[in-house]
């Protein structure tokens, strides 16, 4: 068992109790997720590769940064997942909320049942600067913003990113890369592309819509 227990809810959101990580995902029950997303005044959103031995979507390109709150956590609380996987320390005050994002996916055989608090969080340090939990995250990796648009609308069938990736040895090495769909977490509906559509309106300094 996975140890790590999660409040569960209704599909209002109303909370129904306590359970393990693996058994809230086996049951399909709801629970609550924090996504963040890293974009440049550059014009660039940053995407983490999975590390290759992830149990799910290994090796796949991701969320900067995300995961589970954990029972009693509360949704500022989640700004620790910039901390623990890309050693980004960030206040809450200062992310741009997005949203709630009612999400239901397959995980493997299951159907899972995500709340999902989604932010961007402006960040223009250098690739190479970024500290990389090496069990969570083997790269992080830039894409120009109307690069990726096009990408995840169909019109281009790869996508080119430059980053840094981890080598064996844990130390930090200059990549590029040339994305296809396959290689990027599959999520249902036109997520990627309107995150990139509400990244490209921020850095323009127009309002953003609720994801």
């Amino acid at each position: 068992m996975s140890q790590e227990m999660l409040d569960y809810f209704d599909s209002d959101m109303k909370y129904l109790g306590t359970a393990d990580r693996e058994v809230v995902h086996e049951n399909g029950w709801w629970h609550q997720t924090f996504h963040c997303w890293v974009i440049r005044s550059s014009g660039q959103i940053l995407f983490q590769r999975r590390s290759r031995y992830k149990a799910e979507h290994a090796g796949l390109l991701d969320i900067t940064a995300a995961g589970h709150l954990l029972s009693g956590e509360s949704i500022m609380d989640g700004v620790r997942e910039l901390e623990e996987e890309i050693g980004v320390r960030a206040d809450f005050e200062k992310l741009i909320n997005l949203g709630l994002r009612i999400n239901a996916e397959m995980l493997g055989m299951k159907i899972n049942h995500e709340f999902s608090h989604e932010y961007f969080v402006l960040d223009d340090r250098d690739l190479d600067e970024f500290v990389l939990q090496p069990e969570e995250v083997e790269g992080i990796f830039a894409a120009d913003i109307n690069d990726a648009i096009r990408f995840f609308a169909g019109q281009d069938d790869v996508l080119a990113m430059q980053g840094v990736k981890l080598s064996d040895n844990n130390q930090m090495k200059q990549v590029d890369i040339h994305v296809r769909p396959v290689d990027v977490v599959s999520r249902i509906g036109p997520y990627y592309l309107t995150v990139c559509l509400m990244a490209q309106r921020f850095l323009a300094g127009e309002t953003i819509l609720s994801i």
